[in-house]
């Protein structure tokens, strides 16, 4: 029984040289809780088995130094009894490996987790077939030839002759130069988080083109006072290299960002294997100083499903996340190690550019690699931590990542205060967090640590004066059983939102908890010395909190209004604009959306200046911050809007402008001929907008915004 389980693993840890077994369990019930109903015998075998196996195949037992990063108690676990959440906080420890052969330990402990009762034969010695025709002599020697064709022809690694496929169709539309329209500097960037560093997003202009990667395709459009023409039409291979998730562009470059999934499975143990085991990230760089003939110069890829990206100073931070699911080979570390890909080859990322934290739930790797847009011949800097991550946060000179989970701990079965019998089991999020320095395209690890809670999105995190500020929502469940008798239950949830300050080294500087209970946090935004924070249940609280002493945040007021913002923005000096939804202040039920523009000239007295209700039912702009277009000197607010009734949908683009007076006021709305259309942008180039869709592009001009001029994407026939 589950009594005689722990006494064998008690047994073994007494034991010198043996696995500690007590964070494999805590992470078995975090993930599929299969230790939880153990009641025979035989599961207690199986994990002695596993043991052994570990052991045994590690050439004599692991010494402890190779395992003695990882604690036997799990960070930030609520315990069973009523501990508070407040006091989860703790500093990670980030180890640098320096060789593989701790990361192969950590690796196939956690894959025996899930997997546990099959495990003692898992790990092989000699070469394992992935499929019908074998990984290693199939997929990756196809990988290795569709990387040679972007390879520099002076590399020393023998390229495999380019594919003659991987640009299907490159239109050169009109053969006449393009139009000698001076180039300006008056002109729209995509909306990021942080000034100086841009961010990778399907639409982009320098100031005289227009890019739009729509789908599988690239269009590069010039865009004279207005006029149109479509210079030329490249079509992404992305059965090769992906799907597309976002571009960059640079004096006469274009990159193309995207994910590709490789289907392989251990031989005989599919489902153990998962469905996706060599996920990988390109990116696709094109010289397009000819603008009717992009061409090819350069494809690299690491491996991971990409999770976002960031350009600083001309190199391109690419972030993802790479699941372990196959088996693994001690001597082949591709198998449990990120690969990079460049010049034709694969390569492993360097043990010591891998770190790893002191407890991981999962075999996730995070993979961060740059890549200079002028030059892409190889990667420029490159980094691992054995953990994966959901959001990130860069300034130029930090990139922080952040790790959400889930914990779940079941506790012991003890008398209460009045003596009846109960089991008090407890579930919660933690965050990790690990912040890795740049320094033109080097990327060097610097800390970790681990916060209580749950990150909205990437604006929950900034830095300001080498600060980082985070604000995140606190989820606690609680579920008591009585077990004397017939079990009977009592459930407990708590949710309430925090706000935490850390220094370089990621050490709590200050906080302030149990903000705003049973509520959650919908949008932040830092200025300053100031974070702004929108939570919702029935009402929209805005709190304003003063950060000028990170050792101790203190809330300067909270504004009550019905709705709540889901983006927020600086206007100006003295205003932030929100756009989001109204709701019922009695039920907290959403309607149509509704912009909002509040006055924060006295942070300790936020009102609502302007407030606009819309009739549209959804719009981009409120869950991807890229679609909105916010210019205070072009008194421009335009993003993309959705509604629809009981008959149909209607697809438009708004632009509206503000006076500081009278409020919002409507410049044009663009019917985008589409009852569901998505990825619309909105750009300006000087004196002239342009709305950009999935079936084309149109301009106006800015004074009266009337039309001007239009293109219609077609699928292959030129276009005008």
């Amino acid at each position: 029984d589950k009594n005689d389980l722990q006494e064998i693993i008690k047994k073994y840890r007494q034991q010198e040289n043996v696995v500690d077994f007590s964070e494999v369990s805590a992470m078995n019930k975090n993930r599929n809780k299969i230790l939880r109903r153990i009641t025979a015998a035989a599961a207690a075998l199986a994990l002695v088995a596993v043991s052994a196996a570990i052991a045994f195949k590690s050439g004599g037992f692991i010494k402890p130094a190779s395992i003695s990063s990882y604690p036997s108690e799990q960070v930030n676990t609520i315990s069973a009894g009523d501990r508070d959440i407040d006091s989860l906080i703790k500093t990670s420890q980030v180890n640098v490996s320096d060789n593989y052969e701790e990361l192969f330990a950590k690796i196939y402990e956690l894959q025996s987790v899930n997997r546990y009762a099959k495990a003692a034969g898992a790990i092989l010695d000699e070469p394992v077939e992935y499929g019908a025709d074998g990984f290693a002599a199939a997929e990756e020697s196809a990988m290795v030839d569709l990387l040679a064709a972007g390879s520099d022809s002076q590399s020393s690694t023998a390229a495999a002759p380019a594919d003659p496929n991987y640009v299907t169709d490159i239109v050169a539309l009109k053969k006449e130069a393009a139009p000698a329209n001076g180039e300006t500097d008056d002109y729209s960037e995509t909306n990021a988080q942080v000034k100086g560093v841009d961010e990778g997003d399907i639409v982009k202009t320098d100031g005289k083109f227009i890019y739009t990667l729509t789908g599988e395709t690239l269009r590069i459009t010039s865009a004279d006072s207005g006029k149109l023409k479509v210079l030329s039409r490249l079509n992404f291979d992305s059965e090769s290299y992906g799907y597309p998730s976002e571009m960059y562009i640079a004096p006469d470059r274009v990159a193309i960002i995207s994910t590709s999934y490789g289907f392989v499975y251990a031989a005989g143990d599919e489902e153990a294997a998962g469905d996706d085991s060599r996920q990988r990230t390109f990116i696709t760089v094109y010289d397009t100083t000819d603008k009717e003939n992009p061409s090819l110069i350069g494809t690299l890829a690491q491996n991971g499903t990409f999770v976002s990206s960031r350009m600083v100073d001309g190199y391109i931070y690419i972030v993802s996340n790479y699941d372990i699911y196959a088996q693994i080979e001690r001597n082949k570390p591709e198998t449990y190690v990120p690969c990079l890909y460049e010049k034709g080859a694969e390569r492993t990322v360097a043990a010591d550019k891998i770190a790893l934290y002191d407890t991981v739930q999962n075999s996730s790797y995070t993979v961060v690699t740059s890549v200079s847009i002028e030059n892409p011949d190889a990667h420029a800097g490159e980094a691992a931590v054995l953990g994966g991550n959901s959001n990130i946060y860069c300034d130029g000179k930090s990139l922080v990542t952040a790790d959400t989970s889930y914990i779940y701990e079941e506790g012991e079965i003890k008398p209460d205060a009045s003596g009846k019998n109960r089991k008090v089991d407890v579930s919660t999020q933690k965050t990790v967090l690990t912040r890795f320095e740049l320094n033109n395209g080097a990327i060097e690890k610097k800390a970790s640590s681990t916060i209580p809670g749950a990150l909205l999105n990437q604006f929950s995190m900034d830095i300001y004066n080498n600060v980082l500020r985070i604000v995140a929502t606190n989820f606690m469940s609680k579920t008591t059983t009585y077990t004397d008798g017939v079990d009977t239950y009592e459930y407990e949830d708590k949710q309430s939102n925090s706000v935490y300050t850390l220094d370089e080294n990621l050490n709590m500087l200050g906080k302030i908890e149990n903000i705003a209970e049973n509520e959650s946090v919908q949008s932040v935004r830092f200025d300053g010395n100031v974070g702004y924070f929108v939570t919702f249940r029935q009402v929209d609280p805005l709190f304003a909190v003063d950060l000028s002493n990170p050792s101790n945040p203190r809330i300067m007021s909270a504004l009550k209004i019905p709705g709540f913002s889901q983006y927020l923005h600086k206007f100006d000096e003295g205003l932030l604009f929100g756009i989001g939804y109204d709701a019922d202040e009695e039920t907290g039920w959403t309607n149509k959306m509704k912009m909002t523009m509040f006055d924060i000239s006295d942070p300790f007295d936020v009102t609502e200046k302007h407030t606009l209700k819309l009739d549209i039912d959804s719009s981009e702009a409120s869950y991807n911050h890229k679609a909105i277009l916010i210019d205070r000197e072009r008194n421009l607010i335009a993003f993309p809007a959705q509604k629809w009734d009981e008959k149909e949908g209607k697809a438009s683009y708004l632009i509206y402008g503000y006076d500081e007076n009278t409020g919002f006021f409507e410049k044009k709305e663009v019917n985008l001929d589409d009852e569901w259309l998505y990825n619309s942008r909105g750009l300006f180039i000087g004196d002239f907008f342009y709305v950009t869709s999935d079936n084309g592009i149109v301009s106006f001009d800015m004074t009266e915004f009337g039309k001007i001029d239009s293109v219609k994407w077609q699928s292959m026939s030129p276009e005008k």
